[in-house]
């Protein structure tokens, strides 16, 4: 059997880039995981902003069809007591 003897300054030269090369690995995860978080909120808030453009679409719609609505009911009492008046 060989074993090998590192000297003090040896093994805390392996330690040390052993550390560098954890850290190097740290920082790409992290920097890979913030930019995944980021598209993910971007895609998330696309989203939200569509619903939200389809919810008002919708609520005009319903705005423009109550107005409508309302101006036939106007039309048809105008229509009805003009009948009525005109009938006395």
């Amino acid at each position: 059997m060989i074993f090998f003897a590192y000297t003090q300054a040896e093994k805390e030269k392996i330690i040390a880039a052993a550390r560098q090369e954890v850290a190097a690995e740290v920082a790409a995860l992290k920097s890979k995981m913030d930019a995944d978080v980021a598209a993910a909120a971007d895609k998330a808030k696309k989203e939200v902003d569509a619903q939200i453009a389809q919810a008002m679409a919708a609520l005009d719609a319903a705005k423009k069809d109550t107005a409508s609505q309302v101006d036939k009911q106007a039309t048809a009492i105008a229509d009805q007591i003009i009948a009525k008046v005109v009938n006395v």
